[in-house]
């Protein structure tokens, strides 16, 4: 049975992250060859000042939840989808599915059901 939710993440979880970005350390830039052997500390470093600066979770959160999310269990695994009316010219009927396995954070288009 599917059932509905929100994507509702504590502020505890968000300022844990804040904490954990604000104290990564990164390795020198002759450390290695950037991108054969890791991420490029310059690049790494750019990443972790938006999400610290300028990235928005609350905003996204907003964004995403205008969806209607559900999870179900299938064969033991747990699954989180979109599933949402349409709405263009040729929808009536349809519906457009997105399906990912819970906690993998991809969300793949999944097809439509009439």
């Amino acid at each position: 049975m599917a059932e509905h939710f929100d994507i509702q993440v504590s502020d505890a979880t968000l300022n844990d992250l804040a904490d954990r970005l604000q104290r990564t350390r990164l390795l020198g830039r002759n450390s290695f060859d950037a991108w054969k052997e890791g991420t490029d500390p310059a690049y790494l470093q750019q990443l972790i000042s938006y999400w610290l600066e300028k990235f928005d979770w609350r905003t996204q959160e907003r964004d995403l939840n205008r969806f209607h999310h559900f999870t179900s269990t299938i064969d033991g695994t747990k699954l989180h989808f979109i599933h949402e009316k349409g709405t263009g010219e040729n929808s009536e009927g349809h519906r457009a599915t997105s399906c990912n396995e819970s906690g993998k954070g991809i969300i793949i288009p999944f097809g439509y059901a009439s």
